[in-house]
């Protein structure tokens, strides 16, 4: 099984390519340069909603081109197309929803060099999906709850800071916002960890990492969830 890292803070980058366990990471674009190490390991991210900005991200994607890195990240079939035009190839991320044969043919038609599994499909369901590509799995993280254009601990601005813990839900759990260029996710209380990924049907597991967690190949929670993957 293959393992891969994804990011928040532009201290855990330093720290997931010191962990050679880890095929790639995906980093926010913001936090890459030509003076970026490691960078064919380094797959990019851009915000999940452009908010208009198309433009300014091609531009943005195109220079990390020229700077030597290979892929970016795509959060939706837009981003596909952004990706492609900077010349770097598009990886398939989990929010592309990809839950049946059907899907998978489509995305890899319009050129993903791999995918991630929707989060609502079971390990069942993995296993009947056809597919050409690599495909993975979500197996640590944070997942977002939602995500919003505007920051709703700081008075519904944008405040462009990640790790605010100012919301409490009707169980008393703190909510972590992850804010980026124009959005905010609201972040999950609980983790969603599974232990033992050599058993899932996937070629790699993705961990992801908050504002404030340690980057490790293994991360550990005493509170978590399993997820939707053993449904039937």
């Amino acid at each position: 099984m293959k393992y891969r890292a994804e990011i928040t803070t532009r201290e855990q980058l330093s720290a997931a390519l010191a962990i050679s366990a880890f095929e790639y990471i995906y980093a926010p674009m913001e936090f890459l340069s030509a003076k970026t190490q490691g960078k064919r390991r380094i797959i990019a991210v851009p915000p999940v909603f452009p908010g208009g900005k198309e433009p300014q991200f091609a531009a943005v994607l195109r220079k990390l081109k020229q700077a030597g890195f290979k892929g970016a990240l795509a959060h939706t079939l837009g981003h596909i197309e952004l990706i492609k035009s900077a010349g770097l190839n598009p990886h398939g991320g989990f929010r592309l929803n990809i839950t049946n044969s059907l899907a998978q043919k489509q995305y890899e038609e319009l050129g993903l060099a791999d995918g991630i599994f929707s989060l609502e499909l079971s390990f069942k369901s993995m296993m009947t999906l056809e597919r050409k590509i690599p495909a993975g799995i979500m197996a640590y993280g944070r997942l977002p709850l939602m995500i919003m254009r505007r920051c709703p601990v700081r008075d519904d601005k944008l405040c462009g800071k990640s790790g605010c813990y100012s919301l409490t839900d009707r169980l008393g759990n703190k909510l972590q916002t992850y804010c980026r260029l124009g959005e905010v996710e609201v972040l999950n209380p609980v983790p969603l960890v599974l232990n033992n990924c050599s058993e899932v049907p996937a070629d790699f597991c993705v961990v992801r990492f908050a504002a404030g967690e340690k980057v490790r190949e293994k991360p550990v929670s005493e509170r978590f969830t399993r997820g939707l993957y053993g449904k039937i």
